[in-house]
């Protein structure tokens, strides 16, 4: 099997390979070579072997993918989390200032019927002192 240059499939050579996509492929080398070395012995034929490889890096692929998924997942559900939790906090914020609410019409209507007692009161002084004889007034 010819020795390829890590990304020797892509047009810009090895240069074109991000960093890290080269560092994980040199620290899962010695995986693919063990990997390799399980299926070498039940087939010589080069073909094989590269189907072997082919098979490994297919895993490793999808066990990246997954468990980038996983990584995705987790995220998600800690923002679902925190949204519940503010969905909690405003429900509580609504319930105290409903009560407020309930509160403050309450005081609106005692202030109301207070005032309808006064001008009562006012509108009785009124009619008892225009009801007097001229003759006090003077």
């Amino acid at each position: 099997m010819p020795h390829l240059p890590l990304g020797s499939l892509n047009e810009g050579g090895a240069d074109s390979v991000p960093r890290k996509k080269q560092d994980a492929f040199q620290a899962s080398r010695p995986l693919i070579l063990e990997w390799v070395a399980k299926d070498f012995d039940k087939a010589h034929d080069p073909m094989e072997v590269q189907a072997s490889i082919a098979r490994y890096l297919i895993k490793d692929a999808f066990d990246n993918a997954r468990a980038e998924a996983h990584g995705e997942e987790r995220a998600l559900r800690l923002q679902v989390q925190e949204l519940v939790q503010k969905t909690e906090d405003l429900k509580g914020k609504n319930e105290k200032l409903k009560t407020s609410l309930v509160a403050a019409e309450k005081e609106k209507k005692e202030a109301q019927e207070k005032c309808i007692q006064e001008a009562e009161k006012l509108e009785l002084l009124h009619t008892r002192y225009t009801r007097v004889e001229p003759r006090m007034w003077g």
